[in-house]
């Protein structure tokens, strides 16, 4: 598998061949668009990644087959070949090596924009827990349970390899709480409607 692995590695390196030219500032109107980062973000157009940089998902094998040391090979030379093509990216720290590779090669589905000006930063985080690509490894997942005593330290006690079914089951359990605690306050008298205040003035 090496042998593919060393073979996958120049082609993602070949693909920086790809870069399209960069932005002729001469043809932007410059009163309406004062930087030129601003024209490409209007009008640059997206593509599929795979399109963009000309490298197949079918490319790459499953996580399955590669030893940790070979994904990070791959993975490195397909944030080399990001960044030469003006992408960030944000991927929390404690992801282990499998997801973050399988994150960036499901990335070549994704549509984006080539940018020769500034660029853009591809976040993993949708700031939805619940259909968000790094799963139990996403940040947000504090922020969306303070509302529900108990289950973020219940999260954090989880060992790893369960943390998924937890949290599977939580979203069944934060729906049950908010549809009884939607019903507790259309039964409270305190939610009556207030009187509309009249200015004295």
């Amino acid at each position: 598998m090496q042998k593919y692995v060393n073979q996958l590695i120049e082609d993602i390196k070949g693909a920086v061949e790809h870069i399209p030219p960069p932005l002729n500032e001469a043809l932007i109107d410059k009163e309406r668009y004062p930087i030129p980062y601003l024209y490409e973000w209007e009008n640059a157009p997206e593509q599929k990644m795979s399109d963009m940089f000309q490298l197949e998902k079918i490319q790459f094998p499953p996580a399955s087959r590669l030893t940790n040391a070979q994904m990070e090979q791959i993975i490195d030379a397909i944030l080399e070949l990001w960044e030469a093509y003006n992408f960030g990216w944000s991927i929390p720290n404690d992801i282990p090596i499998p997801r973050i590779y399988e994150l960036l090669v499901n990335e070549l589905d994704e549509n984006h924009q080539y940018l020769s000006h500034g660029g853009a930063v591809i976040d993993f985080c949708c700031y939805w827990p619940e259909g968000c690509a790094l799963k139990e490894y996403c940040q947000c997942i504090e922020i969306w349970m303070e509302d529900y005593e108990g289950e973020f330290a219940a999260f954090e006690a989880t060992p790893e390899h369960k943390k998924q079914d937890f949290l599977s089951d939580f979203w069944k359990r934060a729906a049950k709480i908010d549809e009884e605690r939607q019903k507790a306050e259309e039964n409270n008298p305190a939610n009556e409607d207030i009187e509309e205040w009249e200015n004295p003035f």
